[in-house]
């Protein structure tokens, strides 16, 4: 398990900047070894998902390509008048079905200030379970391929601006290497999409709540900062039809 996973922040409410400052430049420290490899994989993901296209494509033209010779073929021995358009057809509607594309999100909690992947915070256990299974269905069927895993994360907007986005950012390369580490998903396969601005996530949140609830008190926005504090993982994946039974 690398350092990062470990990594706790613990600050109240009056830390000062100078604190404040020190405990970020503690994160990247400890992120500085990973963000070229997440970069890297962000890239890589890419030119994976391109290449998976790539060879479906060749898998079709390949089909097609048999196919119209075995036409031409049967048709010089036949001699039948309507035999090349009824080949053609018969080649087309034989091609492989499209693939259908899939996907999965998951959601996992932080504390305040927190920027480890702790089990018992929300439904982080499950939900690591879940993806954990969802990658042994994916890597034990070859009808099944992973194209690629969007991760994002948050922060709640109470507290400087400069810190949350960091924050967030933390969260969002902690939950990458966990992603890695302990769910087996290749790095070549993430990547990491922009974080939300914290005053943006509070806006989408409460845009969801009904009129009279647009507008909540200091109480309220204290039970709402929690559900803020997250990180999101999108799994992408399709699902390939079995081969044309007799396609040579």
């Amino acid at each position: 398990m690398t350092p990062l996973i470990h990594t706790q922040i613990s600050l109240s409410r009056s830390a000062s900047a100078t604190v404040l400052a020190i405990v970020v430049s503690m994160l990247l420290t400890l992120n500085g070894y990973s963000q070229t490899r997440l970069q890297t994989g962000t890239q890589a993901s890419q030119q994976a998902s391109q290449q998976i296209g790539q060879q479906y494509q060749q898998t079709c033209q390949q089909h097609q390509q048999t196919c119209q010779q075995t036409c031409q073929q049967t048709c010089q021995q036949t001699g039948q008048s309507n035999c090349q358009q009824t080949c053609q057809q018969t080649c087309r509607s034989a091609l492989p079905a499209t693939p259908q594309a899939r996907q999965r999100q998951f959601l996992f909690r932080f504390p305040i200030n927190g920027a480890a992947i702790i089990n018992s915070v929300g439904n982080n256990a499950q939900e690591a379970d879940s993806v954990r299974a969802l990658m042994a269905r994916i890597n034990g069927d070859s009808l099944l391929r992973l194209d690629s895993v969007r991760i994002c994360a948050a922060a709640s907007p109470d507290g400087r601006y400069d810190y949350n986005m960091r924050l967030a950012g933390a969260r969002r390369d902690a939950l990458s290497l966990f992603a890695i580490d302990s769910c087996g998903i290749p790095a070549d396969r993430i990547i990491l999409t922009p974080c939300p601005e914290p005053q943006e996530t509070l806006r989408q949140y409460l845009a969801q709540l009904p009129a009279s609830e647009q507008n909540p008190n200091g109480a309220t926005l204290r039970k709402i900062y929690p559900l803020l504090r997250y990180a999101t993982m999108e799994v992408n994946f399709k699902n390939y039809p079995p081969p044309v039974q007799g396609s040579r």
